[in-house]
């Protein structure tokens, strides 16, 4: 009867420790999934910005953007006259712009963009040739619509570069009158220009140069204008954040 009650209690303790270990065996497997989900879970989230104030978030965006402008001029040859001082035609510009930015990371972005501006152009330049001494004035006048695109890269919270690529439609009036008769001739036109830019933002204040690949070149004028290079500053405000 002793043999028999030790057998007994022999086994339950033996499936005790089995219960046991078979018990400590299954939670472990279960931290262990669980902390996989957890990685794998850390790993594919996509990236959202925490700070919905920031100009760094994804969205909708409104801008302004001023400038300066200048370009040499060459004087087209004639038999008739002569440039007696080289010149440089100076200009400005204005615009307004609403666009779309997306943040692929925390320091990445693409940003693309519609525009609506004006601006304007004017050069003097002294012409001697047969019976001709005179100051001739040289204006430009645009209205500009245009498409483009920015890479943008965060160096910090409030600090960041850009670089892109857009092309504006200037619809133009292009007028010359000369200080020695109160007659002009003015011609209109249109034409498509492509522009680099590079530059920096502050905070949503932005500071670029801009690069015209191609210029208002009109039929009326005694000159060839060579491509615009701009400086601009600007502001963006992100007013829709996704």
């Amino acid at each position: 009867m002793k043999k028999l009650t030790t057998l007994i209690i022999a086994a339950l303790l033996g499936s005790g420790i089995v219960w046991a270990d078979e018990e400590a065996t299954q939670s472990t497997q279960d931290t262990k999934k669980s902390q996989n989900v957890q990685e794998s879970t850390d790993t594919f989230q996509p990236y959202v910005k925490k700070n919905k104030k920031s100009q760094n978030v994804s969205g909708v965006y409104v801008g302004v953007d001023l400038g300066l402008t200048g370009s040499t001029t060459t004087m087209r040859p004639s038999p008739f006259y002569e440039l007696k001082k080289d010149g440089l035609a100076l200009g400005g510009f204005g615009d307004v712009k609403v666009g779309y930015k997306h943040y692929f990371t925390e320091k990445f972005a693409v940003r693309g963009y519609v525009s609506l501006g004006a601006g304007l152009r004017y050069t003097a330049i002294q012409i001697i040739g047969w019976r001709i001494a005179e100051t001739y004035n040289h204006t430009t006048t645009a209205l500009g619509l245009g498409i483009g695109a920015d890479a943008v890269y965060n160096l910090s919270s409030n600090v960041g570069v850009f670089a892109g690529f857009g092309v504006d439609r200037h619809s133009w009036t292009h007028s010359v009158s000369s200080t020695g008769s109160s007659t002009g001739s003015e011609t209109e036109g249109s034409t498509v220009i492509p522009k680099l830019q590079l530059g920096l933002i502050f905070s949503g204040f932005e500071i670029a140069a801009v690069y015209h690949t191609a210029t208002v070149q009109p039929a009326n004028s005694y000159l060839d204008y060579g491509n615009d290079i701009a400086l601009k500053v600007g502001y963006t405000y992100t007013f829709f954040t996704l």
